[in-house]
């Protein structure tokens, strides 16, 4: 059984001439990775995959805290609720079977 999974897209911005060492941090992080940059404007698009909404929130205010971070937005968080336990099966009797 897989546990639930919060992932989350986000545009972060940053001066230009700091993409390359906050994409660097940014990319370092478990759960952090980068699908897009842009050199000249300073964007990156960067989704976070963590098993918690509070890992969300610190993670987010982690980047947002970033020296050269201009702003951080969240265009969508997605929850993947895992695998469900499987169903329990019983006996001809109403006994739980074993696996």
């Amino acid at each position: 059984m897989s546990t639930p999974a919060h992932v989350a897209g986000l545009l972060v911005v940053v001066r230009p001439e700091c993409l390359e060492g906050v994409a660097r941090l940014i990319g370092g992080s478990l759960g952090a990775e980068i699908h897009v940059r842009e050199h000249q404007t300073g964007r990156m698009v960067v989704t976070l995959d963590t098993p918690t909404l509070d890992d969300q929130r610190t993670r987010f205010d982690a980047i947002a805290r970033l020296p050269g971070v201009l702003s951080v937005d969240l265009v969508c968080h997605y929850l993947d609720p895992g695998d469900p336990e499987p169903p329990r099966t019983r006996t001809t009797r109403g006994e739980e079977a074993r696996p």
